[in-house]
């Protein structure tokens, strides 16, 4: 999905094999409807932990550098 751009609410994934997590960095902004739709697709519940990002997504930074 992130690498589809359909969640541009998220800006890193990492997994940790040994502890059975995914970590999802979201941007402040992320909906929980955002969030639920991601948390849905951990069948086996509790997989999923999200960490909030106060990333700039690139076009932000043209906005606010000018391109």
């Amino acid at each position: 999905m992130m690498m589809a751009h359909d969640t541009p609410f998220i800006v890193s994934c990492g997994v940790y094999e040994i502890e059975n997590r995914v970590v999802v960095g979201v941007l402040e902004n992320a909906t929980e409807d955002e969030k639920k739709m991601i948390s849905e697709l951990d069948t086996i519940g509790g997989a999923i932990e999200f960490e909030i990002s106060q990333a700039i997504v690139t076009y932000d930074l043209v906005e606010k550098v000018g391109a």
